[in-house]
């Protein structure tokens, strides 16, 4: 049943991964209630920079969740927004890593495909090489018809 998750399983690195993303959530949860227990006994409280760097590895859920339960650094605006920027942050990171490779695997076929070759642009490709009279040519039409569309038209002529 463990053995998935057991080191060389196809499931350890995402066990992994949510282990210790769970424990930073705990960590930074643990770092806003200490701030919160200082505050109210008049002592100074932990740093926001340490607060904020759990926050930046992961644990933002849990410093946001238990900010919200304590009602802790609510006048701190500065803290709050800091603290807030760290999942657009989070966010931005996120749509780089997962998002570029889905629009690579988009965008590829497209740009192997003909409608992006060399070849079909007339600029050879490939070790081929086009003559002026085998490319697409471009001639525009009448002005009086473009004038009627409103703007310039370009046909394409022969093959």
């Amino acid at each position: 049943m463990f053995d998935a998750i057991l080191p060389g399983g196809p499931a350890h690195l995402p066990f992994v991964a949510g282990v210790l993303l769970v424990l930073v959530n705990l960590l930074a949860g643990f770092g806003i209630w200490l701030d919160r227990r200082r505050e109210l006994a008049g002592e100074p409280g932990v740093p926001d920079r340490a607060l904020l760097r759990l926050a930046y590895f992961g644990g933002w859920p849990g410093a946001k969740l238990m900010q919200l339960l304590l009602r802790a650094r609510a006048g701190d605006k500065a803290f709050r927004g800091k603290l807030n920027r760290v999942l657009l942050w989070q966010g931005l990171v996120a749509g780089l890593v997962f998002g570029a490779p889905l629009l690579m695997a988009r965008v590829q076929p497209m740009l192997e495909g003909e409608m992006f070759s060399m070849a079909s642009l007339g600029l050879g490709g490939e070790g081929e090489s086009k003559s002026s009279a085998d490319s697409v040519k471009m001639r525009q039409i009448e002005p009086q018809a473009a004038a009627e569309k409103g703007s310039a038209r370009w046909i394409k002529v022969g093959d």
